[in-house]
């Protein structure tokens, strides 16, 4: 199926979203971080929009350096700044986490670059995305909702991910292979049991903060997952960036109810 065609389901979904943010705020619902939220899904809105145009028109191209890029990164910006809006500026212990995620970040733009060969979009993308997964990491570290054994299984996710891919860099022919597929495997299993979390956190009637850290870590888990993947498993992937989409909003939403 065509991508651009793919996309339109998304967008459609991107629009209602966009239409009941601006129906709560003009009745009256005043939360910066939701207004903010609202321009991160303009963003996203723009950004498969051009996606969609693009491949419908040219099937089968790359897409350029373009907006859709520009819009990607704007959106990154965003969500870490809706993070980290709100967040007291009490010192929080956070060495650790930084340092996994500036590891596990660059990482991943060395493999970008190895992949494409764009240094300045992937370099622009990986600080971006290091932008987002900050305001997440404080989030959640100040939040105080996740347990030691949470944060531990989430880093040996994310560098087991890596891991996989590393190897079928490194070791190529039939080994590579196996590991390749392995490494998609897993992406998605632990894509589903975060999907799963979020959901189960969403439908309880407290803890709206850990229900936002929990649909911004599904976003981000895709979105990385997604830089690593290709074919079929780019598109189960984007699927579930598009649910993380939605479970963020709903996140959102019982957020501003809440308060």
């Amino acid at each position: 199926m065509n991508t651009g065609v793919f996309l339109l389901g998304i967008i459609a979904v991107l629009i209602y979203i966009i239409a009941h943010i601006v129906g709560m705020l003009r009745n009256g619902v005043r939360s910066m971080r939701f207004i903010l939220f609202g321009f991160a899904m303009t963003c996203a809105l723009l950004t498969f929009s051009y996606w969609a145009i693009f491949d419908l028109m040219y099937e089968d191209k790359a897409l350029p350096f373009a907006a859709n890029e520009l819009g990607e990164w704007a959106l990154f910006l965003l969500l870490g700044a809706i993070l980290l809006n709100g967040v007291p500026k009490k010192r929080v212990p956070l060495v650790t986490e930084m340092t996994a995620m500036a590891v596990f970040v660059a990482v991943n733009t060395a493999l970008w670059i190895y992949w494409n060969g764009e240094w300045v979009q992937d370099i622009a993308t990986g600080l971006s995305l290091g932008y987002f997964l900050y305001g997440l990491l404080r989030q959640m570290k100040y939040s105080g909702k996740f347990s030691r054994t949470e944060w531990i299984l989430l880093a040996v996710s994310a560098f087991a991910a890596v891991g996989f891919q590393l190897t079928a860099v490194f070791t190529g022919g039939s080994a590579g292979n196996i590991s390749e597929k392995a490494g998609y495997a897993f992406m998605i299993a632990v894509m589903a049991v975060i999907f799963v979390l979020s959901a189960k956190q969403l439908m309880t009637e407290q803890g709206s903060v850990k229900g936002v850290c929990l649909s911004f870590s599904f976003l981000a888990w895709c979105t990385f997952s997604m830089y690593m993947s290709d074919g079929v498993w780019y598109l189960i992937l984007m699927v579930g960036s598009y649910v993380a989409i939605v479970l963020m909003f709903l996140a959102m939403r019982k957020e501003v109810r809440a308060a």
